[in-house]
């Protein structure tokens, strides 16, 4: 094989992986930056969920009201997880359904 073709073979497979590291590169960027922005949209929220439901700005501990209420709040979207939390950070319910192994 001549000088030039193992050159432009080397020279193809090269700026093919440095096209591939671009679009990998690319993805993960994107997709850091869209849960980025989603995070920062959502910062807010828990402190309004708060404000406008009696039941938690009550501090109220009804699981079945809480269960209701997750329901209610996963209407947002199904990305959405909702946590109850004491006041050292301990989880006591959550919106997410529990599977019976």
């Amino acid at each position: 094989m001549s000088l030039y073709k193992r050159l432009v073979i080397s020279l193809t497979l090269v700026f093919a992986g440095i096209i591939y590291l671009i679009i990998w590169w690319s993805g993960e960027l994107r997709e850091n930056t869209q849960l980025e922005s989603e995070q920062r949209l959502h910062l807010g929220l828990a402190k309004h969920l708060v404000q406008d439901n009696p039941l938690l700005a009550d501090g109220v501990y009804d699981y079945d009201g809480l269960k209701n209420l997750f329901h209610t709040l996963m209407m947002l979207g199904p990305s959405f997880e909702f946590y109850y939390l004491d006041p050292n950070g301990k989880i006591l319910t959550y919106s997410a359904e529990t599977r019976q192994d």
